[in-house]
């Protein structure tokens, strides 16, 4: 071991006397650099041999980048170690005048055209800027190699998914093998170029370098995400822009070694594509746009990819372009077909119903109606209001947006946010009583809609994209099957499918979307039914328990929310009301959320007038599932308005998950024989009385009990105690359980797997 530190030593010494060396013998040319063996012979190979010559990727472990290039150089110009001299050393000395002159001879170059001659000195270093003189005419002589100005835009250093030996720039990817190209970032270079590979650099070019039509994902003051030839890199700003900017063309201009300028490209129109050639796509509405020569296509459906102009298709109708001098620059492929896109029902103010006496809207962009194929425009923030007469008999008016990125902000709705604005194009459509509205846009922009109102976006990341996917899974399932067929609507925008649109968008919740984009439950080649609700009750319940359907889904059954644990028998009263009292003891993952047990205390006044408030209403809607008892003590199918003063009320029949599936009530006009979750639900809706939750929470008064997971404890003065756990329908997926799940550490499609049994998930967007 000794012997081996002691050679170590030595060798280190050798070396530096050897640098030493070179520093003195030629210290004379203080302000000249050299070009070092290694790179000379690359240069030179490369010249020679052209681009497919040497594959560096194919070098064997542990082997140096310039092995193969020394190797044939030897062969080709007679250049190379002498017997027993360190290859390295000799690799990473400077070229000589005397080893430049055999390469000039091996290409058989004009040498008297040189501005130097090669008596300088054959062992003497020859200057970079010679050999660079040089190289010149060689490079002309061979023919594999041109001189060519690039922007060094980014290496390994900065750009994600490059190798160590790639480099991006404005003309795309290329190697630079055994190079340092670090220090010129976004810098203009005189570049030797062979194929894809750099093989070296001769200075700074200096030059105004614009690069054009470059997609900004997001940007501030501070800096700015772009995705540039297929990559994303993050700039560093000083303040280049005024505001902050997401989602947008822009042009870069690159100055004295720096980004300099940022100018936007805002304006975007869109309309279906009638046809597409060399120079020009034609485009509804708007007749043949030319492109320009640096005319580009981004496809932004998952991720962003770049793809060429046969990618554009005739018929195509979500495909946005943006205009630059009245030219199009770029096309961005947000859908690939119709069949992507989601019809949602709009619901009036307190999503009391359908039907609109009238909308008045307004767009951040240029906007236009089209009404029986008549065009209207307007400019943007003119506000239009449309009732029934403005229809003048015609069926429908569609309103659209002159880019996606361009919202509806309908200013005679309110939601939770305010004033909502809606992606996509609204359609109006004319019924007896007034206006519906249908807003139809792309599924994915639906779900940036769906996520924040249906989930904090303050929830785990794993969370927010359980949503997304479940959320995906029932659109998708909803559209093979509509909800409102009568206005062509698959979904509409209350908790009757899922809530859309009542919060605000956010970054967190759109970015658990894109990361999930596509994805879906799938059982047996179909989206499922992906049923969610708020917070179980430490149970969930099969979804024939919970409606009276009937009818079983293969991929939700009943179980407690305990990893574990799956199957407990809750139908009797005494069982179900020790699981709702006695839990601190079990590890429910849920158990620390406020609604996972809650109570309330409801007076015979209060019960009957929630059961007279929404009892005919509930026997018309559904007839089936609320009885009354006739004379002969049997339940049948009657209208009545009301129960009279309440005697009585008990559960009939409760599920082994715990849910109730019948309750009687008891009055003294009526017996009454009540069946499923949601109408005991709303027929003992707390509305004058307070709901309290286990952590001390005070939900105040409510319009329905919170879920039919509860038992009912007489209090005598006929007063009634309903405790109970959860909140919502308690088939499917929890949504707070989602949260716990991630919390102790579940990915999305672990959590997935968990609610929803056998299924797959799947890419709806891959054929």
């Amino acid at each position: 071991m000794k012997r081996q530190y002691w050679l170590i030593g030595i060798l280190s010494v050798l070396l530096c006397v050897t640098a030493w060396m070179i520093v003195w013998l030629y210290g004379g040319h203080k302000d000249e650099t050299w070009i070092s063996r290694s790179a000379a012979a690359k240069m030179s190979v490369l010249a020679k041999d052209g681009p497919d010559g040497i594959a560096t990727d194919s070098l064997e472990e542990g082997q140096a980048w310039y092995s193969p290039y020394i190797e044939r150089s030897e062969e080709c110009f007679g250049l190379g170690p002498e017997s027993g001299e360190m290859v390295d050393l000799w690799a990473m000395e400077p070229l000589t005048y005397g080893e430049a002159k055999k390469i000039a001879g091996a290409f058989e170059v004009q040498t008297e055209f040189l501005s130097f001659s090669f008596d300088a000195g054959e062992t003497r270093p020859i200057p970079a800027s010679q050999w660079f003189e040089l190289y010149d005419l060689i490079a002309a002589r061979s023919g594999h190699v041109k001189k060519q100005e690039l922007l060094i835009l980014g290496t390994s250093s900065n750009v994600e998914g490059l190798s160590s030996w790639q480099c991006l720039t404005q003309e795309g990817l290329f190697s630079f093998v055994g190079l340092s190209l670090d220090s010129y970032m976004d810098t203009c270079v005189f570049a030797y170029v062979c194929g894809g590979e750099i093989g070296g650099i001769n200075g700074v070019c200096p030059k105004t370098v614009q690069v054009n039509n470059v997609w900004i994902t997001s940007g501030d003051q501070d800096q700015m995400t772009v995705f540039i030839n297929g990559y994303y890199r993050v700039f560093e700003l000083d303040r280049i822009l005024t505001e902050p900017v997401e989602k947008v063309m822009a042009d870069m201009t690159f100055e004295d070694r720096e980004l300099s300028k940022i100018t936007l490209k805002p304006t975007v129109i869109k309309g279906t594509i009638l046809s597409v050639d060399d120079e020009s796509i034609d485009i509804e509405n708007y007749g043949k746009v030319a492109t320009t020569e640096d005319f580009i296509v981004l496809n932004m459906e998952q991720g962003i990819t770049c793809q060429g102009r046969d990618s554009l298709s005739a018929g195509s109708m979500y495909t946005e372009f943006v205009v630059e001098d009245q030219k199009i620059c770029a096309a961005l492929i947000r859908a690939s077909s119709q069949e992507e896109t989601i019809r949602v029902l709009l619901s009036c103010d307190g999503y009391t119903g359908y039907i609109h006496s009238g909308v008045t809207l307004t767009s951040s962009v240029p906007f236009w109606t089209v009404c029986q194929g008549e065009r209207r425009e307007y400019q943007a923030g003119e506000m239009l209001t449309i009732d029934l007469s403005a229809l003048a008999g015609q069926p429908s008016m569609t309103v659209f947006t002159s880019a996606t990125a361009g919202t509806i902000e309908i200013l005679s709705l309110n939601r939770s946010q305010g004033h909502p604005r809606y992606r996509g194009a609204l359609e109006i459509i004319a019924d007896d009583q007034g206006l519906v509205l249908v807003n139809e846009l792309l599924m994915e922009d639906y779900l940036y809609g769906v996520i924040p109102s249906e989930m904090p976006a303050s929830y785990e990341m794993e969370a927010l994209k359980t949503q997304a996917v479940c959320a995906r899974s029932f659109a998708a399932a909803s559209i093979q099957n509509p909800r409102f067929p009568q206005w062509d609507a698959d979904v509409d925008d209350s908790m009757a499918t899922q809530v859309y649109n009542n919060a605000d968008e956010d970054s967190r919740t759109c970015q658990a979307v894109d990361e999930t984009a596509g994805q879906a439950l799938v059982w047996e080649g179909e989206p499922v039914q992906a049923y969610f609700y708020s917070t179980s009750s430490g149970s969930s319940s099969d979804p024939e328990d919970v409606w009276i359907s009937g009818n079983g889904v293969p991929y939700i059954h009943g179980r407690l929310q305990i990893l574990g644990e799956e199957e407990r028998d809750l139908s009797s009263e005494d069982v179900f009301k020790s699981f709702i009292d006695d839990y601190a003891s079990k590890d429910y993952f849920e158990k620390d959320i406020s609604w996972f047990r809650w109570e309330t205390t409801l007076s015979s006044v209060n019960i009957r007038e929630s059961v007279d408030k929404s009892l005919l209403t509930r026997i018309r809607t559904v007839p089936s599932q609320i009885l009354v008892m006739d004379e002969g003590g049997s339940f049948v199918e009657k209208e009545i308005s009301t129960v009279g003063d309440i005697i009585d009320l008990y559960v009939r029949e409760r599920s082994e998950s715990g849910v109730i599936k019948s309750m009687v009530i008891e009055g003294t006009e009526a017996v009454i024989l009540v069946q499923g979750e949601y109408n005991i639900r709303l027929l003992l809706a707390p509305l004058e009385s307070l709901v309290l939750c286990h952590d001390g929470t005070d939900a105040g008064t409510m319009t329905m009990l919170p879920s039919g997971y509860f038992y009912i404890e007489a209090q005598g003065d006929q007063i009634y105690t309903l405790r109970g756990g959860g909140y919502g329908h308690g088939t499917g997926m929890s949504q707070n359980g989602v949260l716990m799940l991630a919390n102790r550490g579940l990915d999305c499609y672990e959590i997935l797997h968990f609610y929803f049994e056998d299924v797959a998930i799947e890419n709806l967007r891959e054929p």
